[in-house]
């Protein structure tokens, strides 16, 4: 609270400074006020929508905000559970959240990442953003790891993919068995020709 004071002091100096207002939003996201930290990471993109970090957190507080009894979650640092960090290095760019209520989280933050994939169908109505990603992986999810069906559930925003569970060694295999396919051009494309757009 005492950097939240900090920064409003000098509000008129970082009104269009979008640092200024990511490290609000960040301030605001770790005291879990999310509705807060919403306005401020929305300004940040506003003023830099190259910013990847602070779309990163907007979804990110959106999707705490939404949450029932989000006031009781909080994301853990990962590099407490060896298992997570030792899978989170083989499925770059993708990133894998911890929550205090036991649930998992794979995210991406879309953009440049096997963006021409979706480009194929560009005239579809597809761009690329996390929806789409959704789509894609809900095909993946379906003919590949059909077992996981059940237990994955996916929660995309515009800017983020995002697919959670409770179950570790679900997510943490479909992490990695989704990340490998997106390697694969030929497989991707050929899941993408059956995704449905959202």
């Amino acid at each position: 609270m005492k950097a939240i004071k900090c920064f409003l002091s000098v509000q008129e100096q970082g009104e269009h400074d979008p640092l200024w207002h990511f490290r609000i939003g960040y301030a605001y996201y770790y005291l879990k006020q999310y509705k807060e930290a919403i306005v401020a990471f929305k300004q940040s993109v506003a003023l830099d929508p190259e910013d990847s970090q602070a779309s990163m957190f907007l979804e990110m507080s959106r999707n705490a905000a939404s949450k029932a009894g989000n006031e009781t979650i909080h994301i853990m640092n990962i590099e407490q559970d060896e298992d997570l960090l030792e899978v989170e290095e083989k499925i770059i760019p993708f990133q894998l959240v911890a929550h205090s209520d036991g649930s998992i989280s794979l995210i991406l933050n879309v953009g440049e990442y096997k963006h021409e994939i979706f480009q194929t169908r560009t005239e579809e109505g597809f761009e690329g953003n996390g929806y789409d990603w959704g789509s894609l992986a809900a095909v993946f999810l379906k003919e590949k790891m059909p077992h996981l069906v059940d237990i994955l559930r996916f929660d995309p925003e515009a800017g983020m993919f995002a697919a959670y569970t409770n179950n570790k060694e679900a997510i943490l295999s479909f992490a990695i068995s989704f990340r490998e396919a997106c390697e694969d051009d030929s497989l991707m494309k050929d899941l993408f020709s059956r995704a449905v757009l959202d």
